[in-house]
């Protein structure tokens, strides 16, 4: 999980207990901004999603 954060160091293998689900909505009419764009891009760029 951390291959893409080099100032990471990750100290065990993943901890199936900890997996959490996430889900991330907008409102139909906001999904034209470009600064909730901008939010979605980084958090799907920052996030491993598998």
């Amino acid at each position: 999980m951390t291959q893409n954060q080099p100032d990471l160091t990750q100290l065990t293998e993943v901890l199936d207990e900890c997996q959490a689900e996430l889900r991330l909505l907008t409102h139909t009419e906001s999904r034209h901004l470009r600064r909730l764009s901008i939010v979605f891009n980084y958090l799907s760029q920052s996030l491993k999603l598998d």
